[in-house]
Order: structure tokens, then sequence, then C-alpha cells
């Protein structure tokens, strides 16, 4: 019999039949010792196709081994002509097919239920996601059928499925579209779920996680907060929520912050608090991320809120310096540039008129004053000045200092700029230490992580300019300090300062031949000092040269 005959065969032929005579054909017959019929199972799987193709759907579903009018085809043999008719036959009959098998298997229980449960899987899983959408379309409309609607989301969510965060988020466009809003609501539910991260894994960057995805599909919608806005308002399911927007946070990749942003943007101060104190147990620092974006809220009566809260909070409490911090730059919008001295005031004010604890109030005054970016000097030694008690006050200076040390020596800052700061610290409170702060952590690498190497010609600039300006105390003490540093200063460094200093009034200052004698002059490495003195001569500064000979003399 040619393909053509036996594909009409298939179709034609009562079921018994169909079923014996593919079993013949799967496994030959002998005759005499020799074959008259040879093996052909490529041939059977043909056929079952063409099967699973043409047939009713009654007849179909009459081939199932378990049924009381058995059809006699293998248990296997109905799996796959279920799941070619599944994938191969229009959605819709595919649908009115798994509703069959679905009612056929009623009395059992929907765990039970096999060969519905492969269908489901096959359907899930291999058919693309819009024949997804138009098989729960099809099925929605039958009330009977509405576990096994229920029983296909699921199954498609399912990591079992393989399918991607891509894909769910797919399905809720289409299930909407075809006006399957319910059924959308209960998929974005399951994937949201499945998304959230209980462990503190992530999607790896590069792979998209479900949050990305949505806002990718329809980037004008806010697909995933609107769902959690209306979850949150059901207030004996918050704790379950609040676990859920958690390990959705984490969830996503480093790249996308948009949930972050969107509950450190818009929450109350108690939900952010809630969340964070959720995510500062997680592996990665999420809880930063979503601190940044509150932290950038311009409401006073929000920001001396979460900054009470955070400063109660025993699992926050240890990073409560980061957040006041994040707040005076302005949190994830510090490009934007920081915040006004005038609204850091109208904070405080705020966190005075809400009682809030002491330490927010000074701690506050510590932060502001350490940023020291987009700041003229005299602002930064106001600020500094504002700070009180002598532990928070060493503190603040230290940052300052730090920050405006290494933009100096970065060339971010002029001279100029950390001598007008010089200049105002002598109006404030403790003037005496600041300035000696402000010397110390310029000229000294044991206090800090800068070398002088290179530096000391900027050191030389600064003293001269502190003549200049009538600061010949503060100017002399900075030399002295800078110049007894035999360990890292070089000859050429030294005749850098010296050249800086014939510049300046600092020539006429009757103590600098003294100054050079007891520093240079008392290097306790004979060989380096007689470097000094040999560069000095070669620039032509023989004064200075004798001043350091004459000492060791």
């Amino acid at each position: 019999m040619t393909d053509a005959g036996l594909d009409d065969w298939v179709v034609t032929e009562p079921v018994p039949e169909v079923a014996r005579r593919l079993q013949t054909i799967r496994e030959g017959l002998r005759v005499g010792g020799k074959d008259s019929l040879r093996p052909r199972p490529a041939e059977v799987m043909r056929l079952l196709k063409v099967f699973a193709l043409h047939r009713s759907i009654d007849d179909l579903l009459r081939i199932d081994p378990t049924a009381a009018d058995t059809a006699g085809f293998d248990a296997l043999d109905v799996r796959i002509v279920l799941a070619l008719a599944t994938l191969t036959r229009p959605v819709g009959q595919a649908a009115q097919l798994a509703m069959k098998q679905w009612t056929k298997e009623s009395g059992q229980d929907a765990a039970d239920r096999p060969l519905t449960r492969d269908l489901v899987h096959d359907i899930t899983a291999q058919r693309v996601v819009p024949e997804v959408a138009e098989f729960i379309s099809t099925c929605r409309q039958e009330p009977y059928a509405a576990e096994l609607v229920a029983q296909t989301l699921r199954a498609f969510v399912a990591a079992a499925s393989g399918r991607t965060t891509l894909d769910k988020a797919a399905l809720f466009v289409e299930l909407r579209a075809r006006g399957c809003e319910g059924e959308a609501d209960t998929l974005l539910e399951l994937a949201l779920q499945a998304a959230a991260a209980p462990a503190g894994t992530s999607v790896p960057e590069g792979r998209v996680g479900i949050v990305g995805a949505l806002r990718h599909l329809s980037p004008s919608e806010t697909i995933v907060e609107d769902w959690i806005t209306r979850r949150m308002a059901a207030v004996y399911e918050l704790g379950k929520t609040m676990d859920l927007v958690a390990g959705l946070v984490v969830g996503e990749p480093e790249s996308n912050g948009k949930l972050a942003e969107y509950v450190g943007r818009s929450w109350k101060a108690r939900r952010v608090i809630d969340l964070c104190e959720r995510l500062a147990r997680a592996p990665k620092d999420r809880c930063a991320l979503v601190r940044r974006y509150a932290a950038a809220r311009s409401e006073p009566d929000f920001l001396a809120e979460i900054i009470t809260y955070w400063h109660r909070s025993v699992i926050l409490s240890g990073t409560f310096r980061e957040l006041l911090a994040d707040i005076v730059a302005a949190g994830a919008d510090r490009d934007a540039g920081p915040r006004s001295i005038e609204f850091l005031e109208n904070l405080r004010q705020t966190l005075v008129n809400d009682r809030a604890p002491d330490r927010c109030l000074s701690e506050l005054r510590v932060a502001v004053a350490a940023h020291v970016w987009d700041r003229t000097g005299a602002e930064t030694a106001r600020l500094l000045g504002q700070v009180v008690g002598s532990r928070e006050l060493r503190r603040a200076a230290q940052a300052v200092n730090q920050r405006l040390t290494s933009r100096l020596l970065a060339g971010a800052t002029a001279p100029g700029a950390f001598v007008e700061y010089l200049q105002a610290l002598r109006e404030q409170r403790n003037a005496s230490t600041l300035t000696f702060l402000a010397l110390r952590e310029l000229t000294d690498p044991v206090a800090s992580d800068h070398a002088l190497e290179g530096t000391a010609a900027v050191i030389g600039e600064i003293a001269a300019q502190l003549y200049r300006q009538d600061m010949a105390d503060v100017g002399f003490d900075l030399l002295e300090r800078c110049l007894e540093n035999d360990q890292w200063l070089r000859a050429e460094d030294v005749a850098g300062i010296v050249g800086q200093v014939r510049l300046s009034a600092m020539t006429r200052d009757e103590r600098w031949d003294s100054l050079l004698g007891a520093t240079v002059g008392r290097w306790a490495e004979w060989r380096r000092r007689d470097d000094v003195v040999a560069e000095l001569r070669r620039q032509s500064f023989g004064a200075e040269a004798e001043a350091v000979i004459h000492f060791v003399q």
C-alpha cells in the first residue's frame, strides 16, 4: 500500500483496526524465516501524526487504554497522539481536546489527571505565546474549565515549562489584549512570586527580570508597581506583599533599579523602612539602592521621618550615617547637584519640630559639613563650625579635610580655595583645633592615604598665598610640617617649595632661614640632606642651601 493509501486508511478505518495494523507495521511479519514485512517504526510515527491531525477529537479521546471501550492503542502511543494533536492542530481544536479530556478525567483529582496534565504541559512548554493566550481564552469561555485554565497558568510559570520571564511578560500582554483581565492578573501574581529571589540570588546581567521584561514590552506603564500598590491595600496580606517586593528587588539584575526607584520615590517612610530591613538581610546590597532613591526625595517631612525611623531601627542603624550622607548629596539625583544649604537647614528644623532624637540632629550636622562638593571654602568652614560636640567635630573635620586634600592633590580644587577654607576657619569656634587638623591632613602621610611626593609644590603655593593673605603663622606652620617629612620629601620637592616661597613675602620672615635649618637641616639621613643642598645650589637657591648647611655645622 502506498503512503497516500496508508494515510487514507488511517483516517477512515475503525480505530481498533488502525491500532492493530500500526502495531503490525511497527513489528513486521516473518514467514518461512524471511521478512515479508520489514519493521518500520518511523512509518508508524508518521501515521500517528496523520491520525492525530485528521481523526475527530472524539476518536482521539477513545484511544485512552484506561477507557471502558478501549480502542486498543498502547498507552505510550496515546501520549504520542495527544501530544501531536495538541501541538500541530489549530489552537482552538487543541483547547477542545484539552477540555474534553479534562471532563473525561473529572472523576480524578486535578493532580492525578495524567493525560490532561501532559496536554497542558505540551501547550505551555512548546506552543508560542500567542497560541497559549488563545488556548486560555478559548478554555475560559466554559465555566467548567476554570480549573483547567488555572492549571495552565501555573504550568506556564513553573520552572519545568522552561519559559523565560520575557515569555511570561508577553503572555500577560496577550491575555490583556484578549480581554482575559482576571487570567492576566493571576499570571502576573504567579510570575512575580516565581521571580522573587528567596535566597538573595538574582537574574544575571544580560538576562531580563520580570519587572524589566514588562517595562520593555510596555514602557509607558507601571504594571508591577500598580499591582503592588493594589496588593498593599490588603492590610492583612501586607507582610507577604513586603516579602514579595523584597524578593523582586533582589531578584532583578543589577542594571534594573526601576522597582527600587518606585519604592524609594513613592512609598511612605515607614514602608520604606520595613522593606529596607528585609533587604538588609540579603547578600546583595539592594538596601542601599532603595535608600538612595528615598534620599533623593524633596519632602522635608518624609526625610525627617525616614531619618528618625532609620535611627531607631536595630537592623538599619549601622548605616545611619550613609543615609544622612545620601540625603545631603540628593541621593540618586546627586548628578544634578547637592542640596542647597537652605533646604538642609529647613530639614534640620523639621527634625527639631518633630522632636527627633538629638543624635539625628548632630549627625545631620556632620553629614552636611562633610559634603564639600560644589561648595566654597568659606561655606565649608562655616558648616564645619556648626557641628556640635568635640567627637563629632573631629570626625567631621577629618572627612572634610580628607576630601578637600584629595581634590586639591587631584587638581579638582585650586590652592586658592583651600586658602579660603583656612581663612574662614579663623572665624569658627575651635579655630586653632580646626586649622591644626586641616594642616595635618595635608602634610602628614600618617594621617591619610596620600604621600607627599609630587605634592610639595602645591603645599608651597598654598603657604605663599597664606603669607600674601596675612596668615603668616599658618603658612609657617604648614611649611614646618611639610619640610620635616624626610621620609617622603625629595630634593626637587624641597626646591619646589623654596621656589614658591621666593615668590611671596615669606623670604622677609626672619624665621625662614631657621625653619630650613630646623627641618631639612635635621634630617637623619645625611645623604638625602646633601642631595637637597646640591639641588638648591643647582637652581641658584644658594642662601637656602647655606641655611641648611649652617644648621648642620
